[in-house]
């Protein structure tokens, strides 16, 4: 019986694969956990081992490429186990890294892995003045506006002819008799009923 057990979010998994060695009944399962699930090259993880009777051992070689040593795990027999390691700043952001591990369950012998996928880092985030102090000068100095205002489209610039606002008006003003006129007819017809 192979039972595989994966638990993945975005940037950081962990997966299970419990082998076959041992009796038939059921055992109390393990769990991995990596956090944080998001990381950036460089930045320590911590890994989470629960239900291993005995301290869980990782692949030296595949651990030393993802993390600056192979990660030491602390804890207690059928508990939680743990372990929290820098990983290594010259990770490259989006490529997946996989550390395969081993832990014992009872009479079975667990082999898993952890599959990480470090983010980007960060663009910096410009720093908050506080109230009362200078805000920051720019490095090159702003220019000031000089000459007209540009809008429009020139008709009413140096004495234009004012047809287009003589037709404006002229389409407002019919607009509202128009309303007027509905209105009154409207107000005479309920009066009548």
């Amino acid at each position: 019986m192979t039972l595989t057990r994966l638990a993945a979010a975005g940037a950081a998994a962990a997966c299970l694969v419990l082998g076959t060695a041992g009796a038939a009944h059921a055992q109390e399962q393990p769990q991995i956990n990596v956090s944080p699930r998001v990381f950036t090259p460089g930045q320590a993880i911590t890994i989470t081992i629960t239900e291993c009777t005995q301290k869980p051992t990782i692949n030296a070689a595949e651990a030393t490429r993802v993390f600056t040593a192979v990660p030491a795990f602390t804890g207690t027999p059928g508990e939680k186990w743990t372990a929290r390691q820098a990983t290594r700043s010259n990770l490259i952001p989006g490529k997946t890294y996989t550390v395969n591990l081993t832990c014992t369950v009872g009479e079975q012998t667990v082999k898993g892995s952890i599959t990480v996928n470090p983010g980007k880092k960060p663009s910096p985030k410009p720093t908050p003045t506080k109230p009362g102090s200078p805000a920051p000068q720019p490095s090159s100095p702003v220019p000031v506006p000089s000459g007209p205002i540009n809008t429009g489209d020139g008709s009413t610039q140096d004495g234009g002819s004012g047809t287009t606002l003589l037709a404006g008006g002229a389409a407002v003003a019919l607009a509202g008799a128009g309303m007027g006129a509905f209105a009154l007819r409207r107000r005479a017809g309920r009066e009548r009923s």
